[in-house]
């Protein structure tokens, strides 16, 4: 995984591609499930989850195991009202 991507936190709607070449059966970012489909054999599309601002990490699980990549998506806060 290598995709470092930021969004407003709570948008919840932007796509993130996310290199997988392995039977994806979850993905989380900052702890939070995450909807996500397969492109082809090496890539996901994720819809972002809500979150907090700030780095958070997304896990992507397998029925073998699971990675990480720590920081690999970053909320930010969108402007005052």
């Amino acid at each position: 995984m290598s995709e470092h991507t930021r969004e407003p936190i709570t948008r919840g709607s932007a796509s993130v591609a996310i290199p997988s070449n392995t039977t994806t059966t979850s993905v989380t970012i900052g702890g939070a499930v995450a909807s996500f489909s397969g492109v082809n054999d090496t890539e996901l599309v994720v819809v972002t989850p809500p979150g907090t601002a700030g780095a958070a990490d997304i896990v992507v699980g397998t029925a073998g195991g699971s990675a990480t990549l720590t920081g690999g998506f970053t909320y930010v806060a969108g402007p005052g009202i």
